[in-house]
């Protein structure tokens, strides 16, 4: 219903376009400009393609991340003692630690040597995550050999809750593959073969299973049969619609789709458009119903890597924060769906009070480095934090919340805005500093949160003009690396880096912004504007198609690494700027087309 839903509104929107294609292809105040035309075939495309669905796909080890899961409750209802069983392939003598959690008593023989011994109940929380690690509480060694060593789990279930063991190892891995009496098939499908359930006093003694690895036996237990087994499979979801090179696409719960959402809400209101307005409000009620069942699949079913996972306690700003800026939107409109206002709650809650925050103030992360200042965070968490002081109850909250977005602004600059450039590097690690590229969308970023912060501080605020004299600074520092085609390399000041679509669009929305509100002299900053549309909707096909924008990336102090960095095709990071640019642009220039 909902493809069919899409269909019939994108063959009404390509009527509509035709007509005002015929209609408005006209001169306007001497530019050959309507930016609202291009943001609809922009917008248009992602109606077509955008799919709020989800399809089953069997679990792989892909979806289960670099955790390895042993899930006893999956495969066994009564309690006593069960076996796991892998190996781990060495190329020398070693010691290799593991990383370990479990509940119930465990007992870890290598090769036939019992090397770990955990008596008695043991519970653990599984749902220990930091940015997008899962934290297990135990690290022990373990002694392999050169070459073939089995490794064998031996489990007492806990009293109650759920049955499991949780590992990783960053040397190794666990493997069915070097047992020659394993097929193929079999140990590619799981690393891990399960036997159980004995009875609970076996834990403290030692059988058959410890001293043989048994193909086709039967184990009498309590009058039961029992033989060794697969892990249960398990069914997956996945959206069902991916475009974008890793995997993901329009509808997938993070900053740059949910950037989407916002884009499509705010270019339906501004036409008044109905199929516009739609798409965001589907958006935000898609998770609403979606999250409880993406929290069941990665904490009861462990699929910790399976799709859309970090709509559920990812705690990153990338997956909490910024992808509430739709669900904001929607709140200031007037919505009063709970849904939206109870995750925008929780989601609030977390920002100001459990980020992860320098001495300053300001958000860090503790990836790659502990602790690592992101110019991209300013966009990530800045923008969330103006809107929730539009949506506070009491006017203390309000000042709160802005004094906490101002402050924080002048804060990430004290670690990443060279003031002798007056650029953004991309990150700063702290203590230990370096110097970091010019990324053209970290500057992207930054801007961003500057300008969405003056948009809505008071001018009577004691930071305001400080505040403008540095949007000011930035921008006059971009237009001097702007390139004749309008557009702006990767990597601002490096003309051998390629020419991108994403930064050179935010920066595009943000200038026509400044001229709107009055911050910037429109005599002055409007051709370099024009031009950069210009560059802008040359990476436009007729069908909607963006082009050449940049992936995601890791900060790096090495330049080749933003050089060399690919560019994609309608990825989610450059379409939503451009609508943006495209309805500040059109302000400009007093069109408005319906």
């Amino acid at each position: 219903m909902t493809e069919m839903k899409y269909s019939v509104k994108f063959a009404k929107l390509l009527f509509s376009l035709l007509l005002i294609l015929v209609i408005n292809h006209v001169p306007l105040r001497g530019q050959e400009v309507n930016s609202i035309i291009t943001a609809r075939r922009v917008a248009d495309k992602i109606l077509c393609d955008a799919k709020f669905n989800y399809n089953l796909t069997l679990a792989d080890k892909e979806h289960y991340g670099n955790v390895e899961t042993i899930d006893f409750t999956r495969n066994y209802c009564s309690n006593g003692v069960a076996y796991a069983l892998s190996s781990i392939q060495s190329d020398f003598d070693k010691e290799i630690e593991l990383e370990l959690g479990h509940t119930g008593a465990l007992k870890i023989f290598v090769n036939d040597m019992e090397i770990y011994n955990a008596t008695g109940q043991r519970e653990i929380d599984a749902r220990t995550f930091v940015e997008r690690n899962l934290v297990l509480p135990l690290k022990i060694k373990i002694p392999v050999k050169a070459g073939f060593n089995k490794v064998l789990f031996k489990s007492l279930s806990p009293e109650d809750g759920l049955w499991r063991i949780f590992l990783r190892t960053k040397e190794s891995c666990f493997s069915l593959l070097t047992f020659p009496q394993i097929s193929k098939k079999v140990a590619q499908f799981t690393n891990f073969l399960m036997l159980g359930v004995f009875p609970e006093s076996a834990y403290s003694t030692s059988g058959e299973v410890e001293q043989k690895f048994n193909i086709g036996k039967l184990f009498n237990v309590g009058g039961q049969k029992t033989a060794w087994t697969v892990p249960r499979p398990e069914l997956v979801v996945e959206n069902a619609e991916v475009h974008q090179p890793w995997g993901e696409g329009y509808t997938a719960f993070n900053y740059h789709a949910g950037g989407v959402a916002w884009a499509m809400g705010t270019l339906g209101d501004y036409l008044n458009d109905a199929p516009y307005k739609d798409y965001i409000k589907d958006y935000c009620d898609f998770y609403i119903e979606k999250c409880p069942y993406l929290a069941y699949q990665k904490y009861q079913l462990n699929l910790f890597n399976g799709y859309d996972n970090r709509a559920v306690e990812s705690y990153l700003l990338d997956f909490t924060s910024a992808p509430l800026l739709p669900f904001a939107h929607l709140l200031i409109g007037g919505s009063k769906n709970p849904g939206y206002s109870e995750l925008f709650a929780e989601i609030k809650d977390y920002v100001v009070h459990k980020q992860t925050r320098t001495e300053k103030g300001n958000f860090c992360r503790i990836t790659p480095k502990p602790l690592t200042v992101w110019t991209d965070d300013m966009y990530m968490g800045i923008p969330f934090i103006v809107q929730a002081a539009r949506l506070a109850k009491t006017e203390t909250e309000k000042a709160d919340l802005l004094n906490d977005a101002v402050n924080q602004i002048f804060a990430f600059n004290s670690y990443v805005f060279d003031t002798s450039d007056c650029l953004y590097q991309h990150a700063q690690y702290i203590p230990d500093t370096v110097k970091q590229p010019y990324w053209s969308r970290a500057n992207g970023w930054a801007l961003w949160a500057v300008t969405h912060t003056l948009s809505f501080l008071p001018k009577g605020h004691p930071k305001y003009k400080a505040l403008l004299e540095h949007y000011k600074c930035h921008v006059n520092s971009l237009l001097k690396y702007q390139d004749a085609s309008g557009l702006w390399h990767n990597v601002v000041n490096e003309p051998k880096s390629y020419l991108e679509t994403s930064g050179s669009a935010i920066f595009a929305a943000c200038i026509a912004t400044g001229i709107n509100k009055g911050w910037l002299q429109k005599s002055k900053y409007q051709q370099p504007l024009m031009n950069a549309w210009k560059g802008i909707e040359s990476q436009i096909e007729a069908d909607g198609t963006v082009r050449n924008i940049c992936i995601g990336t890791m900060c790096s102090t090495d330049l080749n690494d933003y050089l060399k960095r690919p560019v994609c095709d309608n990825d989610t990071h450059g379409l939503f700027p451009i609508i943006f640019a495209a309805i500040e642009i059109d302000k400009m220039l007093n069109i408005k087309t319906k």
